[in-house]
């Protein structure tokens, strides 16, 4: 058998046609909006992760057989996570194919000498198509730290009920108030490796990334009383004709809740994404946020994927 390697341009070929068979279980695809059972979900997910691998963001490592790549792990080092968590972060975006345990043993070593310090997997909830199961990710050194649920509708609803405006940046601090007061049951506060603090400044700085371009729009609804009682973040698919619309982040303050603003702030969303041809919206969200649940699925959206993020401390 041939040994673990870190794969080079020239199998790039073969590593498509291996993640092209696989890619309809890696939740990678669920960002698409896409069912795992679409035939062109692996397409997209495929040509994601080629690019990605084109430009050197992400590393490839696997095994080669003949002419062929039987099995390969993609990951890449997460600067961001890196500098505000104050430990070297990296994710595994893609592990599948023949023999899982000695790519997973040579990448640890790997990562190891490159000073990665914690990583993160999202793994399909069922294993489907190939790629590594639960079990095996569980007995190889993974903890589970969060249940993921993937949900999509129609953007066709009716209008909101609370005057729903576009954010400015003067309103950035109170929307980072409420991130820091309202998320929490995400992998960063569940994660004991952690503090609260290290979990707020995500929070605070995915939303301040939201004003600098990460989102196409920033909503927020107001209070009785003039305050901000909640946002959304939107982000428009790169082809409008065939993806969803993703709501990134979406959160009403502790002091603003069973008012309704969620609700609001969801309708105005599938309002501007219906306003740009986007038919279709997806998000996620973890599956024991039974509140969001309830919002999400009294507007007839539907789970259309699962999965699970494990972490890894080396």
């Amino acid at each position: 058998m041939c040994c673990p390697k870190v794969l080079t341009a020239d199998l790039i070929d073969g590593l498509m046609e291996l993640i092209r068979r696989n890619a309809g279980s890696t939740p990678l695809g669920a960002m698409s909006g896409r069912h795992c059972g679409d035939a062109t979900r692996a397409d997209y997910t495929a040509d994601i992760l080629a690019g990605s691998i084109e430009n050197e963001s992400v590393e490839a490592v696997g095994i080669v057989e003949g002419e062929s790549v039987c099995g390969a792990l993609l990951w890449e080092k997460l600067e961001w996570d890196s500098k505000i968590l104050g430990r070297s972060c990296a994710r595994i975006i893609f592990f599948a194919g023949d023999h899982p345990e000695e790519i997973l043993s040579f990448w640890k070593g790997r990562a190891a000498a490159l000073g990665i310090e914690y990583v993160t997997m999202r793994v399909a909830g069922s294993g489907r198509h190939g790629e590594v199961n639960q079990e095996f990710i569980e007995s190889h050194g993974f903890d589970g730290i969060e249940r993921f649920v993937f949900l999509r509708g129609s953007t066709e609803a009716a209008a909101p009920s609370h005057d729903v405006v576009q954010a400015t940046e003067v309103d950035i601090e109170d929307i980072c108030s409420i991130a820091v007061s309202a998320f929490e049951f995400d992998r960063f506060h569940a994660e004991d490796l952690f503090t609260k603090r290290d979990a707020d400044r995500i929070y605070t700085e995915w939303v301040r990334n939201s004003f600098s371009g990460r989102a196409d729009r920033v909503l927020s609804v107001r209070g009785a009383r003039g305050g901000i009682a909640g946002f959304c973040t939107c982000l428009l698919p790169a082809d409008a004709a065939g993806l969803p619309g993703w709501i990134d982040l979406l959160a009403v303050g502790t002091g603003s809740r069973r008012r309704g603003f969620g609700r609001s702030l969801m309708l105005a969303a599938l309002g501007y994404f219906r306003s740009k041809d986007v038919r279709i919206c997806a998000l996620s969200t973890q599956e024991h946020n039974h509140p969001a649940m309830a919002l999400y699925e009294s507007l007839d959206f539907e789970i259309f994927d699962r999965a699970v993020t494990y972490r890894m401390v080396l």
